[in-house]
């Protein structure tokens, strides 16, 4: 009777079975970036269903890596361990929340775990500290604006290319056949045979290339020689030209050599059009045949021409002339014409304006659109927007100003030589400053136009200024500051010593006890102008 009580208590209460989990980490305290080794296992009756935790539930810790489940028996029981690899990259501590096991669809949950991160210590005595290291210019990126210049410079060498090969060398063949072409038809006739002789046609069996040859050979000599057109002709109308030449007395050949060449010719055609294949033999036959026509031929020719052929001749000459003007012609009006469409359609895809910059300023017109930066330059503050960050630029002696200058900072980009230079310049003065400049009560100083015209003209004039001249109007900033503006152009040599001519503009303003002044020379191209405009727009000046 206990007995069958028992089992009934186990058949109504199976889930009573006791369910062991437990959790285990390596450490509680690791330093940024090592990893927590959290170790979850289960003792459980075989065949039972255990569900572990699954991706990032353990936050704010991060799950590296996980591994499968290992089974390990013991006795009637099996005990399920997984393995998690947890990590955190800032110091502090944190709180593995708890995580839910289900089995037999039946929840559980771990103990939450604290776990401390520290951070690494730095040894500054065994690390040494190096100073900061200089500014370093670093090569342009090869921007689109410069893949469509190399694009369009590509076009126009493939033109220029196209254009010499078809007026200038198209005519003009390999060097052997410039050399005989300089030989007379009668000598260039008989090499040419000589060479069909020692050719390798008849060898590898290419009749059809040795009898073309051959063919071409006699109606060249014919051609320049006898100044019949040969060429293009069939072999009938080829033989009655030869006939109608001999009916004129233009033309002294006998009938035997008459009838030879029109065999060879008419074996020729069989040969080129039929599949016909003579025998080696019969082929050098040929040949002989036709040196000897050669022979004939020029002993049969007139020595001294006749005015009718003279004429002819040099009717001939003036239409080859004639045509070779009016094919280069072509070539010109096609060159110019493929030309205008490129550029045109670069024009219209980019604009005419953009495409004028791109092809004579594209250095200018790059900084125009290109990323601009805004930065803090001296003390008291100058605020600027610019193409390219300004670099510390040597403090300069200006000539007769030194005594009443107490501090200067210069920045600057680009070159006075070049077709775009910034430079802003923060002077503060000594408190005594002479007749020029004195300094007001209210920590502000009196501008002296003079000052600021001779300041700005001593810099151009050590750059090589010419023809200066020299404009001056009052100035307000957008943000309403007043200043005084000198402006003007002028002729300053480049790099290589020739001459352009450039604008300039100077911007003076007294904010914060302090000259404060921008200069900007440029050539006249709307971008560069478009970059003036924009810089002198951004000034602000900040006291903090």
């Amino acid at each position: 009777m206990k007995r069958l009580l028992y089992y009934t208590f186990l058949l109504a209460f199976p889930m009573l079975y006791a369910q062991e989990v437990k959790v285990e980490t390596n450490t509680k305290n690791i330093k940024i970036g090592e990893q927590i080794q959290y170790k979850v296992s289960v003792e459980t009756p075989a065949d039972t269903p255990v569900s572990f935790p699954e991706g990032q539930t353990f936050a704010p810790l991060e799950m590296v890596k996980t591994r499968a489940a290992d089974t390990l028996r013991d006795g009637g029981k099996y005990r399920l361990v997984k393995e998690y690899y947890l990590t955190q990259f800032d110091e502090g501590k944190y709180t593995i929340p708890s995580q839910k096991i289900r089995i037999n669809n039946k929840d559980y949950f771990t103990d939450s775990l604290l776990v401390e991160v520290h951070t690494v210590a730095i040894d500054t005595l065994k690390q040494p500290l190096y100073d900061i290291k200089p500014i370093q210019e670093v090569k342009k990126p090869f921007t689109s604006y410069g893949w469509i210049l190399t694009i369009i410079a590509a076009v126009l060498l493939l033109l220029i290319v196209a254009f010499v090969y078809f007026v200038f060398i198209r005519k003009k063949k390999f060097p052997f056949l410039q050399t005989q072409k300089k030989l007379p038809p009668f000598d260039r006739a008989i090499q040419d045979l000589k060479e069909l002789q020692n050719s390798k046609y008849l060898i590898q069996s290419q009749h059809k290339e040795y009898y073309t040859r051959l063919t071409d050979i006699v109606k060249a000599y014919l051609e320049e020689e006898v100044h019949i057109l040969a060429k293009e002709s069939t072999t009938d109308e080829l033989l009655t030209k030869i006939n109608l030449l001999q009916e004129k007395g233009k033309l002294n050949l006998n009938q035997e050599t008459i009838t030879n060449l029109k065999r060879v010719l008419q074996t020729a055609d069989l040969v080129k059009f039929a599949k016909n294949k003579p025998s080696d033999d019969n082929a050098e036959y040929d040949r002989e045949t036709i040196e000897n026509v050669v022979i004939k031929t020029k002993e049969a020719i007139p020595l001294e021409p006749t005015d009718e052929q003279a004429i002819n001749e040099a009717r001939q000459k003036a239409l080859a002339l004639k045509r070779q003007k009016r094919k280069r012609l072509l070539i010109r009006i096609g060159v110019g014409i493929l030309l205008f469409f490129l550029l045109g359609g670069v024009g219209l895809y980019f604009g005419y304006r953009t495409l004028k910059n791109w092809l004579f300023n594209p250095y200018v017109a790059e900084l125009n659109e290109g990323k601009w930066v805004t930065s803090d330059y001296g003390y008291p503050i100058t605020e600027l927007t610019t193409p390219k960050v300004l670099m510390r630029k040597q403090i300069v002696d200006i000539t007769g100003f030194k005594p009443i200058i107490h501090s200067q900072s210069t920045f600057y980009f680009g070159s006075l030589n070049s077709e775009l230079y910034i430079m802003t310049n923060i002077i503060t003065f000594v408190k005594e400053t002479g007749g020029n400049s004195s300094e007001r009560g209210d920590g502000n100083i009196s501008l002296d136009p003079q000052l600021v015209n001779e300041i700005v003209l001593a810099q151009l004039d050590k750059a090589g200024a010419k023809n200066i001249t020299t404009l001056q109007e009052e100035y307000t900033t957008p943000a309403g500051v007043k200043g005084m503006k000198v402006f003007g152009e002028m002729t300053l040599p480049d790099k290589n010593g020739n001459p352009f001519k450039a604008n300039y503009e100077l911007y003076s303003f007294t904010e914060n006890g302090a000259l404060q002044q921008l200069l900007i020379t440029y050539i006249n191209d709307f971008n560069a102008k478009a970059i003036a405009k924009r810089v002198v727009n951004s000034i602000a000046f900040k006291t903090e």
